[in-house]
């Protein structure tokens, strides 16, 4: 058995109106965005939500989080990390990523999912 407890993870996303990824979830540190090929990282501003017991175990609290996720500076496949960890993403949701306008405008851009 693997104890992902203390692991950062997504458990909803949504579109935003602008092309962007609105994310919700639980973990601490920063926020970043980076290029799997480039290696450049991007911070991504975050708001803290009140802290809940709804996935931890008794007596411990889960950080929960928010951020909009712009559209990325450059094309290819961007993995998101919090507090310098991968961030997980639900089995369920992660197979509507990557979430946003398809079709010939749109950007070649991936969000990697873990876990």
């Amino acid at each position: 058995m693997v104890d992902l407890t203390d692991e950062p993870y997504v458990d909803r996303a949504g579109a935003t109106a602008d092309g962007g990824l609105r994310i919700h979830g639980a973990g601490t540190g920063t926020l970043e965005l980076r290029h799997a090929t480039l290696g450049w990282t991007v911070p991504v501003p975050v708001s803290r939500q009140k802290s809940v017991e709804r996935h931890a175990p008794a007596g411990r609290r889960e950080q929960r989080f928010a951020a909009v996720l712009a559209r990325p500076p450059r094309e290819g496949d961007w993995e998101v990390f919090l507090g310098g960890r991968p961030v997980r993403v639900e089995t369920a949701l992660s197979a509507l990523l990557p979430l946003g306008p398809a079709g010939p405008d749109s950007a070649s851009t991936a969000v990697t999912a873990t876990g």
